[in-house]
């Protein structure tokens, strides 16, 4: 791997087993590498006793019903990783909750994670512009696919709506590379949708990002790496690195191999450790190759790649809620 690879891995590492020990009891395994993912991020290791300290302020200034209570774990740790001041800032964050509802989004989980996209990539007073402009955004989507998009989309919208764009170009094209990522054998789903919405950040056509990611695909295949449609998030990462991509998937599964070296790659979270190792590398990436100027740079790399991540541990998690519902359901 390359240095800065290698650092963002051992950032990631090392923050996670601090983290474990604290968190253990308070939140999901899922959620916790998350929050280590966000104090890699921004080339720190996790301070617990500060992340504590705010998951306590966010408690205590909430109502017991709110989902910005339930989802403050990860709140707290994006917020203190990017040494954000907790009383200043969390205020903020729960504006962009707000102003959400406002714009006409439904009161959900998926709605706190929607808020810290909107709160992470959007200057400050310009909330408002950019949620109504989410807005359209989801209605074109769901106009495109009614059965598809829904509450676990609302962070994607958002994401979406940084791109300088009319919106109906946005959407026709994110559809045209859906279709294209299906003929390319992607499972039709609400994977196949999150990934062809993270493309929409890749200046190449439809034509050659859907290629680029069935040759990812294959790649990863054939290392023995599953990459089910729940996860496709990690070949939009490696996707996004251009052509460098095949440079960037054997760092990605290196990574792999330093993660397990550390204790920091759990049992059954193989699939989420990859990509976890794709977003660290297409972050080093970026920042090393990408010229100035373009998408990315302009409403800030890191936020974005993080609420992309956000989006789709979200959707992980809520699958895996799911799914251990319906097994509760039959037995």
């Amino acid at each position: 791997m390359d240095i800065p690879v290698q650092n963002k891995i051992d950032s990631y590492c090392d923050s996670y087993l601090a983290l474990k020990k604290s968190l253990r009891w308070k939140s999901s395994g899922l959620y916790i590498r998350l929050c280590a993912l966000a104090y890699a991020f921004e080339d720190r290791r996790a301070d617990a006793e500060a992340l504590l300290d705010a998951i306590g302020y966010i408690k205590k200034n909430t109502r017991w019903y709110s989902v910005l209570r339930a989802s403050r774990v990860y709140s707290a740790a994006y917020l203190t990783a990017g040494r954000k001041n907790i009383e200043s800032e969390f205020p903020r964050l729960a504006n962009c909750y707000d102003v959400m509802k406002k714009a006409g989004f439904g009161s959900s989980a998926y709605l706190s994670i929607a808020a810290y996209a909107l709160y992470s990539t959007t200057p400050a007073g310009s909330e408002q512009a950019k949620a109504e402009r989410a807005k359209l955004i989801h209605e074109a989507m769901k106009t495109q696919h009614p059965f598809l998009t829904s509450a676990d989309d609302y962070a994607s919208s958002v994401i979406l709506a940084s791109v300088d764009r009319p919106v109906d170009d946005l959407v026709n094209e994110v559809e045209r590379t859906y279709q294209l990522l299906r003929s390319s054998g992607f499972h039709s789903g609400n994977g196949t949708q999150l990934l062809s919405q993270i493309l929409a950040f890749d200046p190449a056509s439809p034509e050659e990002k859907a290629e680029r990611c069935k040759m990812i695909f294959d790649r990863l295949k054939q290392n023995k790496n599953r990459v089910s449609s729940m996860y496709y998030g990690t070949i939009g990462f490696l996707a996004l690195t251009g052509k460098a991509w095949e440079q960037s998937t054997e760092q990605a599964l290196d990574a792999i191999e330093a993660m397990k070296k550390k204790n920091c790659h759990g049992f059954g979270e193989k699939e989420f450790s990859l990509m976890i190792a794709s977003a660290l590398v297409c972050k080093c990436s970026l920042d090393d190759n990408e010229p100035s100027g373009t998408t990315l740079l302009r409403i800030g790399l890191g936020a974005t790649v993080e609420a992309i991540i956000a989006a789709q541990t979200a959707a992980c998690v809520a699958a895996a809620a799911a799914a251990s519902a319906a097994s509760s359901a039959s037995s």
